[in-house]
């Protein structure tokens, strides 16, 4: 799910490149090599920490190498009862995500917390979304889509809620000049 969004999004901001310019945006599509339930640890809770997954050292080095400004993860049939982000800013939240989530609506519904919060401290030390030692430190996301619904509306509600998060990003920087 998160694949097929991720190229249809890539191929949308190729066709009408404006919400995309003064952007580097980076795709990496079926990043987890290795899916909840296939017995091993949650791929993206074996980072920095020295491990010896080939896939684990390349996102390490993309994360430290490439100074982004966020790292979004798409999450797609997830056995949860709706819609939701995570992240861990609470500015991001707040000035950013809403719209997103407001635009999601019309494909997939909102889970009961549909913006969540994560502590900041409270991620496992080994976890790719403790990006504090990187520089400048990236704001981390996960989108996340409920199985229930169908393929085409998950696809849906994810690209256009990134493209509210192009969007809402670009002018929340804008502002902050102005702080």
């Amino acid at each position: 799910m998160g694949s097929a969004a991720l190229a249809k999004l890539l191929v949308e901001l190729d066709l009408a490149s404006l919400l995309a310019q003064d952007y580097a945006l980076f795709g990496y599509p079926q990043a987890n090599p290795r899916p909840r339930g296939s017995g091993g640890r949650e791929f993206t809770n074996d980072f920095w920490c020295g491990s010896a997954d080939p896939a684990v050292r390349f996102f390490e080095r993309e994360l430290e190498g490439n100074a982004f400004d966020a790292v979004i993860f798409i999450q797609g049939n997830q056995p949860i009862s709706g819609f939701q982000i995570r992240t861990c800013s609470r500015l991001i939240a707040t000035e950013v995500l809403w719209p997103a989530v407001e635009l999601a609506q019309r494909f997939v519904p909102l889970a009961p917390e549909p913006i969540r919060l994560r502590p900041s401290a409270g991620f496992e030390p080994a976890s790719i979304f403790n990006t504090g030692h990187v520089r400048p430190r990236p704001f981390c996301l996960s989108l996340c889509t409920p199985r229930q619904q169908s393929g085409e509306n998950q696809i849906s509600a994810i690209i256009f809620s990134l493209k509210q998060i192009l969007h809402h990003y670009r002018a929340a920087i804008r502002y902050a000049g102005y702080l």
